[in-house]
């Protein structure tokens, strides 16, 4: 079953059971991956896909950070609650053990430890990560063990 296919049907569930946060967060997901299918003018692939729920999720967690700080806690909460909806689509995130894994095995290739080195690390690591862990929280680490 492809992402889009889970989507519709877990759709079909949420209209069912008449969980409406559900329902307008998997409708919101599902008019983003057509407004990115016709910017690109082809049929999404399943990882082409995943980048727009990354990019909701990261529209969530920003928002969230603006509520809180504008004490607005109501609309913080339904950011949280859409995160979490859009979250169970999203593979898991790695944790900080693994990514410094990659980064001592990525460095271990053929750069030196060096902070001069860190452009050229990270584009390597990066791939290696697939968008499994957010590049600011990558770089931090990277920053970590070259300094």
């Amino acid at each position: 079953m492809s992402i889009l296919e889970k989507i519709k049907n877990d759709l079909k569930i949420s209209m069912k059971s008449g969980d409406s946060l559900s329902r307008d967060t998997l409708r919101m997901l599902i008019s983003e991956i057509n407004n990115e299918k016709i910017a690109l003018g082809h049929e999404l692939s399943d990882q082409e896909i995943m980048k727009v729920f990354k990019k909701e999720a990261r529209k969530r967690k920003e928002a969230i950070v603006e509520f809180e700080k504008a004490q607005r806690k109501e609309l913080a909460e339904k950011e949280k609650n859409e995160l979490a909806i859009i979250s169970d689509f999203l593979p898991e995130e790695l944790s900080d053990f693994v990514i410094k894994e990659l980064i001592e095995e990525v460095i271990s290739s053929g750069f030196n430890k060096e902070v001069s080195e860190f452009g050229k690390i990270m584009k390597p690591l990066m791939q290696k990560v697939d968008g499994r862990a957010d590049g600011n929280r990558v770089s931090s680490l990277l920053k970590e063990i070259l300094s």
